[in-house]
């Protein structure tokens, strides 16, 4: 019997990631941040995967999101990241964040 392949690892998803993350521009649907490098963006499901499968692969139930956004609509376990968040103008609200050092 054939091993079944998650949702998030298939080629088809992988694909409509991509698109969705052009379309949106690079850019975080909820702080506005633009973040073009690989792993940096995330594709939120509006309606879980659990509850409407059949949406799965469809573009208008995406969001396009950083991880302190994604990590803020969806609470995720483990280790927080140092970019837990962000304040409404799209600054880092976690103190150990590069752009908060103070230069001295």
């Amino acid at each position: 019997m054939a091993t079944r392949i998650p949702f998030h690892g298939t080629y088809r998803w992988k694909k409509a990631r991509r698109i969705a993350k052009l379309t949106a521009a690079f850019r975080c649907g909820r702080c506005g941040r633009i973040l073009p490098g690989k792993g940096e963006l995330h594709v939120h499901h509006r309606k879980p995967l659990e509850q409407a499968p059949a949406l799965g692969l469809e573009p208008l139930n995406f969001m396009v999101l950083c991880a302190g956004c994604h990590n803020a609509i969806e609470p995720r376990t483990g280790e927080p990241r140092i970019n837990s968040g962000c304040d409404v103008d799209g600054r880092p609200t976690d103190p150990r964040h590069p752009w908060n050092a103070t230069g001295e």
